[in-house]
């Protein structure tokens, strides 16, 4: 059997995808107009309304633009009702935490400014295709992080003989954190949805937790989840100049080493340290595992 944890999880993630691309169907989505609280209802009456209007500009009867004035205002009522009930909705969603997407997306098609990233000064000089863009904001992203020097790290004197050198995950906790997934977020570079990992929890659990304890007894990890799809997004200025950018790292959905570590730092940290002192190691450890 294969150890290597690239080989166990490319060959994992290609039966993976084959079946999600032979068993999920797809479809076309067309781009619409139409504002997000129109449904389908709606649509028929706006339909009816525009039929009434047709007859009663035909006919010119009092009568049909009597109807014809009523159902207006009908459709009206009906209009303000749903776009009321959208807002309200996006607003208790935003609310109750359980995603601030939804709201962004809805703040953002209502304004008039939209920053695409269609040209780029460099050098005196302006870049127009896609690919030299993305190049020269991949290298400004890089340069901007910094990497610590692990070689020169000071040698710490240890308190205690015990360690945390056993780690072992179990089913029911990656089951947890998939059925815990928001499904807004995007994939990241192994093009794996987290819709797809909260609806197939119970399945994917066991698999999952079987790399997972491999990847703990190996001390590995791997390479796909080390790299990140980047976005850059305008803060402020000209939108042609790099430095007026920030990035946005979209990262793999899968690689949960982190959020396990800390449930079981959580776990075994809970009956021997203070209460008023157990946040406190929970917010650095999250950082810990986020810098790793």
């Amino acid at each position: 059997m294969d150890t290597d944890i690239d080989c166990i999880w490319a060959a994992w993630s290609d039966m993976f995808l084959s079946a999600v691309n032979e068993c999920i169907s797809r479809r076309t989505v067309k781009r619409t107009s139409n504002a997000p609280w129109i449904s389908g209802d709606l649509i028929k009456l706006c339909r009816r309304k525009k039929k009434l209007y047709k007859r009663a500009k035909k006919t010119c009867a009092l009568s049909n633009w009597n109807k014809y004035r009523k159902f207006n205002n009908y459709v009206k009522k009906e209009y303000n009702s749903a776009r009321r009930q959208f807002v309200n909705n996006l607003a208790v969603e935003l609310k109750t935490g359980n995603s601030s997407k939804p709201f962004w997306n809805f703040v953002q098609s209502k304004r008039k400014v939209k920053y695409d990233l269609a040209s780029l000064k460099v050098n005196d000089s302006y870049l127009n295709d896609d690919l030299s863009i993305a190049n020269c904001t991949n290298s400004y992203f890089s340069s901007a992080f910094t990497v610590e020097d692990h070689e020169n790290s000071p040698d710490l004197e240890y308190i205690t003989d015990e360690k945390l050198c056993n780690i072992f995950c179990p089913v029911t906790e990656v089951e947890k954190l998939l059925k815990n997934l928001t499904i807004y977020k995007s994939p990241g570079p192994d093009y794996i949805s987290p819709c797809i990992l909260r609806e197939c929890a119970q399945v994917l659990s066991s698999p999952l937790t079987l790399f997972f304890n491999t990847s703990f007894s190996q001390a590995q990890l791997r390479s796909i989840w080390k790299s990140a799809h980047i976005t850059p997004v305008h803060k402020k200025g000209s939108k042609n100049i790099m430095e007026n950018y920030r990035q946005i790292s979209l990262t793999c959905i899968v690689p949960y080493k982190s959020r396990v570590i800390v449930n079981m730092w959580n776990n075994l940290l809970k009956d021997i340290v203070h209460a008023g002192s157990l946040t406190l190691f929970r917010n650095r450890l999250k950082i810990y595992m986020n810098i790793d």
